[in-house]
């Protein structure tokens, strides 16, 4: 008898008449027909699809004769499918996908399968890709795309996949690793995949790994905004519990989400921790604005209003579950929070502002050991009255912490103080890492909501920011930007990366890789030259 290699399980609700794009991109796979079968698993859908789901598998199978079969359940949520469809299942290798999933090609279990040879600990993140004729969508599946986008990006730069990015619409695990972790907790009707994720993650040291040849795109056909909103109203009780669950992921925490918006979001913020009303307004204008820009394919503009809503709605019914449940009173929440924004600033190397003195301390240090100096009563008189450098950071810090107190005059004056006496401009917004060096000042701007983190070094008559003071780039610790290099839009530059002199960045730049050009290409990444030391 043969032994299936990896059987596919997907559950399906109440879509019927759109199962054969799936089925065809299924069928068609090239692997041998008895290594893989596919599992539907019909969850109560009170549509047609019991009688006619069986059907068409037999019309679109009849030549390729792949092993496809349906079971059924009551209506019980993916969770409780999934778990009973890997249950049925007979292959060595589990892959679960959302049934509007469509496989990009017919490698695309040989991609998944290739990683599980030799590894049972392994769990693989397939491409999660937007539809390839690019249908009309809602606004909001533009956001969703920006997200996983910018997570693919991060993975690409070397971040490394973890038991938080685990989404079940494209992934796959080892068969006996999923039952031996008890598969997905029913208990969660969203977020059932990433809680899945941790679990593999903390208590059976699953490793984690991202392929983007195991791609399919996402025929999302749900175009209503009260799907999308109560989305967002549930992830942020599910975000809490999973903090409570995996304490030691501070990141998982949804204070660490909230902290990390820009300024116009931390309004929005306030206001859903303030009155459901106004959070109920709001939502409803700009769900009239996302729809509208949509309609004019104003994507961008579109998905930053769509992400509104889910801040908003995110942090509205946080705040109801914890009142509800008098978990925490409101200065144990406080305190969350400021450790939550605490632990976010310093990921992104930023001023925390715990303690102005601190921040001076650290510049100095940090400066000195540029210069290759020692920390004397000398070189500190030099750093004050020989160096550009510490004082503008003084004047920067000086400027946060009148901010801080209201005082917008003493502000407004150091500020004019520091663009005459150094020629540089810095905006109130950005933050600024310990250490940052302006080797030379003259001419540079760095303005909108930009972060550069730790030790970057700018070599001067440079500009970082944007046309949108809120789609501001990140700059990683340790960067080095040359003299008349640009960084524009809401990119990110990774960390010990360099900027070449007169180089214009316009896209993401991978961490310890250096970009040249207008616009920037890298020449030269992390990979390339652990290749030439190999």
């Amino acid at each position: 008898m043969v032994q299936i290699k990896v059987s596919v399980v997907i559950p399906t609700y109440n879509r019927v008449n759109s199962l054969t794009t799936i089925l065809n991109g299924l069928i068609n796979q090239n692997l041998p027909t008895d290594d893989y079968e596919v599992i539907f698993v019909n969850d109560g859908s009170p549509d047609n699809t019991q009688e006619a789901l069986p059907l068409l598998i037999e019309r679109l199978n009849q030549d390729r004769k792949a092993l496809i079969r349906m079971i059924s359940q009551e209506n019980q949520g993916q969770a409780v499918a999934r778990n009973n469809g890997a249950k049925a299942a007979k292959g060595d290798v589990l892959v679960f996908l959302d049934d509007d999933m469509e496989p990009c090609d017919e490698t695309f279990l040989e991609h998944h399968l290739i990683h599980h040879e030799n590894q049972s600990n392994l769990v693989v993140f397939g491409a999660i890709l937007p539809p390839a004729n690019d249908p009309k969508r809602p606004p909001f599946e533009w956001f969703y795309e920006k997200s996983i986008e910018s997570m693919y990006q991060a993975f690409d730069g070397g971040l490394p996949p973890s038991g938080q990015h685990f989404f079940s619409a494209n992934v796959s695990v080892d068969r006996q690793l999923f039952l031996k972790a008890g598969g997905f907790d029913r208990d969660y009707r969203h977020a059932e995949d990433r809680e899945l994720g941790l679990r593999l993650e903390a208590r059976f040291d699953a490793e984690f790994k991202f392929d983007r040849k195991a791609s399919a795109y996402h025929n999302s056909t749900t175009g209503k905004f009260k799907s999308f909103i109560h989305r967002a109203q549930l992830y942020g009780s599910y975000d809490y519990q999973m903090s409570l669950k995996y304490p030691q992921k501070v990141e998982l925490s949804p204070f660490f989400f909230i902290v990390a918006q820009n300024p116009f979001k931390t309004a929005l913020i306030a206001t859903a921790e303030r009155s459901q009303l106004a959070t109920n307004i709001l939502t409803k204008i700009l769900t009239v604005q996302a729809i509208v820009l949509g309609k004019l394919n104003l994507r961008k503009m579109a998905a930053f209003s769509c992400s509104a809503i889910y801040i908003m709605n995110y942090v509205s019914s946080l705040k109801q579950f914890l009142s509800q449940k008098e978990l925490k009173t409101q200065k144990q929440l406080d305190k969350d929070y400021e450790a939550a924004k605490e632990s976010y600033l310093e990921s992104l190397g930023r001023q925390t502002g715990r303690s102005f003195f601190r921040d001076m301390k650290l510049d100095m240090k940090y400066i000195l050991e540029y210069e290759g100096r020692n920390l004397s009563v000398k070189n500190v008189l030099w750093l004050l009255f020989g160096s550009d450098a510490y004082p503008i950071l003084l004047l920067f810090r000086l400027r946060k912490l009148a901010r801080k107190y209201r005082l917008p005059l003493v502000n407004r004056i150091l500020r004019q103080v520091q663009t005459v006496l150094y020629s540089i401009e810095l905006g109130i917004d950005i933050e600024l890492g310990h250490g940052v060096y302006f080797v030379h000042s003259l001419g540079t701007v760095v303005g909108g909501t930009s972060v550069v983190g730790n030790k970057c070094v700018f070599m001067g008559n440079n500009t970082v920011g944007a046309a949108h003071r809120y789609e501001s780039p990140v700059i990683e610790s340790g960067v080095v930007v040359g003299a008349g290099a640009r960084i524009l839009g809401e990119i990110r530059v990774g960390q010990s990366s360099t900027i070449g002199a007169n180089s214009v960045v316009l896209k993401d730049i991978p961490p310890q890789s250096i970009a040249v050009g207008s616009p920037a290409k890298v020449v030269k990444s992390k990979a390339a030259r652990e290749k030439e030391s190999a």
